[in-house]
């Protein structure tokens, strides 16, 4: 198998229980090899994804993040704004705060919020998504690492956008301390952190440079890099066990001091420019 961003051949990156990871030597960029089909996405993405496993996260705003993202978009002062994969709005709802004017869409497969009558969220999957009008700023929160196939999800992004406009992306990086400790720990036969952040619904895996290549490669340019704050209650924590929770829960909070200290963070943060 070859890497879809540099053309080079992957190579076993490590065995997993159901999967092998793969990993490009060129560009860093790790894919977990499984079979994408129906019955993938009925396992994966069952009723407690949301309920359950990501709680946390989709239910913690991140207001830091979000003023971060508000101050770029007012720094242009104009047009339609998507959240591609918003999940349950917490981003849009914060924007519409901010500025009632701004013109705000959501879309996501889980989209069900509709109170909000001035934003508007559709429920649809990603790629059946074709508006009329074309966006000025396309944000993307989590989602890059999900699709199953990198290049078409940005030649997406750039049907649904005008040129010149700006897409947004967060994404996990594995360049991070985080990623860098959890392989030490792999190492030392403590498998859990390495397994929950090569979980199955992760598809792929971005470095910094193969995040940045393969948008290069489709037509954008990089404007700048963010640096994504981290909330502890965005975490969610896969044990029932009390004592090991809070024993992972002070784990984490050390490692993301360090990752902020360090500039070192899980999560990547990167404003691209459409050039073509």
């Amino acid at each position: 198998m070859y890497c879809e961003i540099c053309s080079k051949k992957l190579t076993i990156f490590k065995t997993l229980k159901n999967f092998d990871l793969l990993r490009c030597n060129e560009c860093d960029h790790t894919i977990s090899n499984l079979k994408i089909n129906k019955k993938y996405y009925k396992e994966t993405y069952s009723q407690s994804y949301v309920k359950d496993k990501h709680k946390n996260w989709m239910n913690n705003p991140n207001y830091p993040f979000f003023e971060k993202i508000l101050i770029f978009i007012k720094s242009k002062n104009e047009g339609k704004i998507l959240d591609l994969g918003c999940g349950t709005g917490l981003l849009l709802k914060y924007l519409y705060k901010k500025n009632p004017k701004f013109d705000l869409t959501g879309v996501d497969i889980i989209a069900r919020n509709h109170k909000k009558k001035e934003i508007n969220f559709i429920k649809k999957e990603i790629f059946s998504f074709l508006p009329k009008k074309k966006f000025f700023f396309i944000l993307s929160s989590m989602v890059i690492e999900h699709v199953p196939r990198v290049n078409p999800f940005i030649k997406h992004i750039k049907k649904i956008s005008k040129r010149g406009s700006y897409c947004i992306i967060l994404t996990i990086n594995t360049d991070s301390l985080l990623y860098k400790i959890s392989n030490f720990l792999y190492f030392l036969n403590i498998k859990t952190p390495f397994i929950r952040l090569y979980d199955p619904h992760h598809l792929n895996h971005f470095s910094r440079k193969s995040l940045e290549k393969v948008f290069k490669k489709n037509g954008f340019k990089i404007i700048k890099r963010i640096k994504t704050p981290i909330t502890m209650k965005q975490i969610d924590y896969p044990y029932n066990n009390i004592l090991m929770k809070y024993f992972l829960y002070l784990g984490l909070a050390i490692i993301l001091k360090m990752e902020a200290l360090f500039n070192k963070s899980w999560l990547q943060t990167v404003i691209f420019q459409r050039k073509t």
